[in-house]
């Protein structure tokens, strides 16, 4: 589903709502001087923005397997923030990945002094673009920073940005595509782009005997909907032990719930330190989100956990995902169902 955006409120965000309203001002004034570009016949170099989450950066990183695939000549260069560069590093090495922080000299838009982007300025791709489905500020700022002979994005489906001015492409996303899944609305981004693209091929998953896994739980969610009581958490963890299996409890620094002596609390540093331990399991139990598509881009066996309806747009690339899918219920999901299913997946 394609992120919807709350207008800004003229009382409680005067400045933001003067702000915007003069930026779709001056682009509207400027944009009958502005000539875009036509496309390059070649394509030699292609530089892609992706600031985001891990779970969409995978998704970005399953485009760009397919783009380097099927354009083995093109160079690429990824411009991430330090968040999800380890996410396009590990699913396309060799490449370019070039981080940027959120803010540089306390603003955003300090962000066009920062080094890596001035060392950017003295490059000239033959395409800039947005490696996003939904329209990014921030990554149309940083695509005005830089220099290519052809940039392009999603626009903001409502009203202009002046950020787009700079752009030769700068579209919202066509309404059809609005409720596809994102894989497909970012290849039709690179589409527009003169680089048309098959679906990326599923991967097969690691297959495991059923007996001494190593399994992964993931308990937290920032999402309250698909927040599975923690106490089924520990009835899982019990159960797959006495099975067996090495347990592994994945949780941030912040949770000091305590676990039995029996399991093991991993606290990953970071996303680099993140997948590093996924790639010491057999299995991962998560709910929908980041963690469960990593373990996807990395061939292993997932089962989800979902308060929220997804089946028809979640999409894990591996054939090795299961989905327990309770909307509005969580909490009816059975400990023997998710056993069931982990050894069911293997």
């Amino acid at each position: 589903m394609q992120k919807i955006e709350k207008p800004t409120d003229l009382i409680k965000q005067p400045w933001q709502w003067l702000l915007r309203r003069l930026g779709a001002g001056l682009y509207l004034g400027l944009a009958s001087f502005h000539k875009p570009r036509a496309l390059p016949r070649k394509i030699d170099s292609i530089l892609v923005v992706r600031r985001n989450r891990i779970g969409d950066a995978v998704i970005t990183a399953l485009i760009l397997q397919q783009l380097r695939r099927e354009y083995p000549s093109i160079s690429i260069t990824v411009l991430s923030n330090s968040y999800a560069a380890p996410v396009f590093r590990e699913a396309l090495p060799g490449i370019e990945v070039l981080e940027l922080p959120e803010k540089y000299l306390g603003s955003p838009f300090g962000l066009f002094l920062h080094p890596t982007v001035r060392q950017l300025r003295a490059r000239v791709f033959d395409i800039a673009l947005n490696g996003s489905a939904a329209y990014s500020s921030k990554a149309i700022m940083l695509l005005a920073a830089v220099r290519a002979r052809y940039k392009l994005a999603v626009a903001h489906k409502s009203e202009p940005r002046i950020w787009q001015i700079a752009l030769d492409d700068c579209r919202p996303m066509e309404r059809d595509l609005w409720e596809a899944h994102q894989l497909i609305r970012i290849a039709n981004v690179f589409n527009r782009a003169g680089l048309p693209l098959e679906a990326p091929p599923k991967a097969t998953h690691i297959r495991h005997p059923n007996q001494g896994l190593r399994i992964g739980l993931f308990p937290e969610s920032n999402r309250k909907q698909s927040q599975w009581p923690y106490e089924k958490w520990l009835d899982l963890a019990t159960g797959l032990n006495d099975a067996g299996h090495e347990v592994k409890v994945f949780l941030s620094k912040k949770n000091k719930v305590p676990l039995p002596p029996i399991l093991t609390s991993i606290h990953p540093k970071g996303t680099a330190a993140l997948i590093a331990q996924i790639k010491t399991l057999d299995h991962v139990v998560c709910q929908e989100g980041g963690v469960s598509h990593l373990a996807a881009m990395l061939r292993l066996p997932v089962t989800v956990l979902s308060g929220v309806q997804i089946k028809d747009t979640w999409l894990p690339w591996t054939d090795g995902c299961c989905l327990i899918e309770r909307a509005g219920q969580i909490a009816g999901i059975t400990v023997k169902e998710v056993m069931e299913a982990i050894h069911n997946t293997d």
